[in-house]
């Protein structure tokens, strides 16, 4: 990740995705974007495994 040591993050988490998506290549994006979906959808890797496949949480 290029120009990192110049990077100033804030108390704002949007902001500072803004910030850092730039600095990382594609997989990283792809992942970081798989991440923040499961935590706004409230899907999670399944534990048994870490297969990859998702599964809902209850409640």
């Amino acid at each position: 990740m290029a120009g990192i040591e110049n990077v100033k993050l804030t108390k704002d988490s949007l902001t500072n995705i803004h910030i850092m998506a730039p600095l990382l290549n594609a997989e990283a994006r792809d992942k970081a974007m798989a991440y923040m979906l499961g935590l706004l959808t409230g899907i999670k890797h399944s534990e048994e495994g870490n297969t990859g496949q998702a599964e809902v949480k209850a409640g």
